[in-house]
């Protein structure tokens, strides 16, 4: 079976029927896990004492799916307490009804929730999958981007659930401010 190249795979999926003269929005998904993984270090304290730690590690994450449409300037974003094609589907129901009047061409990479049989697409989005290994492809994982634990970005999933905004259409820079706050 030969791949198909984007211009066959969007003739593909644009056809009449489906898109019914509504207007088109190109979008790009990615996801990110965002949190902690608290992890025991050697510490000083003074003689005679001698700290004592529980060894286990402390995880905390948030993960965040979101989709840019480049053409537009506009990113669709939600949080969720897992990664999984459940969540993945309640995603692209948020994305299709902030955008009801539009045919939505959702670009996204090969993880598994983006291909599993269960997973539900609205009926006026259609997703086209990236070739693999190739992230450099999808504009929506430079989003991701931003200082990393050493660079003062890193902060707790708490306030990112905390933060008014989560869950809304937003501009890229409100949403890096959503998670700076």
């Amino acid at each position: 079976m030969e791949k198909k190249t984007l211009p066959q795979e969007l003739e593909a999926v644009l056809t009449a029927q489906a898109v019914r003269e509504r207007p088109i929005r190109l979008m790009f998904q990615d996801e990110a896990r965002f949190g902690r993984m608290a992890r025991i270090r050697r510490c000083w304290a003074p003689a005679p004492l001698r700290p004592v730690v529980c060894n286990g590690y402390e995880r905390e994450f948030t993960y965040v799916y979101g989709s840019v449409s480049p053409m537009h300037g506009e990113l669709d974003w939600s949080l969720s307490d897992k990664m999984n094609t459940a969540q993945m589907a309640a995603f692209l129901s948020q994305v299709s009804q902030a955008h009801p009047q539009e045919f939505l061409v959702m670009v996204v990479d090969g993880a598994s929730s983006h291909r599993a049989k269960e997973l539900i697409v609205p009926e006026n989005v259609r997703l086209i999958s990236l070739p693999g290994y190739s992230p450099e492809l999808n504009p929506q994982e430079h989003i991701w981007d931003g200082p990393g634990p050493d660079g003062g970005g890193g902060r707790t999933a708490q306030k990112r659930h905390d933060h008014p905004s989560c869950g809304r259409r937003t501009s890229p820079q409100h949403y890096r401010l959503a998670l700076d706050s």
